[in-house]
């Protein structure tokens, strides 16, 4: 299926991850009286040292989230649907393992870790459909 010239699942991926990217600065968690976006969770959650290894280093590659959005864009814009895929992929798996770890967290969760599960859930349906799609051509 098309949409404008555009298969429905390089549509649905980067909608998927343009709403991760509108989550990543929702409030995600509650402390005390303070809201704290995603990137202001990573960051104090690093300082505090409560992830380090590869788990500190994935929680740093949050901050990529942005610049992965615009890729998944422009790779969609060029019509380079496995690009698109796994970059979509990336940034859906990162915003469901972080809202996912901030909510399993003693923080109070707020609306972007919520925002978060259904925008990251839309970019992996979104990479799922356009290698579905690819591998469905002739």
């Amino acid at each position: 299926m098309t949409h404008g010239g555009r298969p429905f699942g390089a549509i649905s991926a980067v909608a998927g991850t343009l709403g991760v990217l509108g989550a990543s600065f929702l409030p995600w968690a509650r402390s005390g009286s303070a809201s704290r976006t995603s990137y202001e969770v990573v960051e104090a959650a690093r300082r505090l040292e409560l992830v380090d290894g590869v788990w500190g280093t994935l929680a740093l590659s949050w901050f990529f989230v942005p610049l992965l959005v615009v890729c998944a864009g422009l790779s969609a814009t060029l019509r380079r649907p496995v690009a698109t895929a796994t970059l979509s992929a990336v940034v859906g798996s990162a915003a469901v393992g972080l809202a996912a770890a901030v909510e399993a967290s003693p923080l109070d969760a707020a609306v972007g870790t919520s925002v978060a599960f259904a925008a990251g859930a839309t970019a992996l349906v979104g990479a799922g459909r356009l290698a579905w799609e690819r591998r469905s051509r002739p």
